[in-house]
């Protein structure tokens, strides 16, 4: 393993907050929260696919 890889690994689940219901928040509000993860993940890969795909085509 590359120490770029280990770095994204760390700071993945130093990110991950996805399993955890803070005391006194709504169940809703934490669903809301998860979808705009999702959705800024989503676009990160997506802009990452591409730059790796216009980086291969050079």
């Amino acid at each position: 393993m590359t120490w770029k890889k280990f770095w994204k690994r760390v700071n993945a689940l130093l990110r991950d907050n996805r399993t955890v219901l803070r005391e006194g928040e709504n169940i809703e509000d934490w669903e809301e929260v998860q979808r705009k993860q999702r959705e800024e993940e989503a676009k990160r890969q997506k802009k990452e696919q591409e730059i790796l795909a216009t980086w291969f085509l050079r």
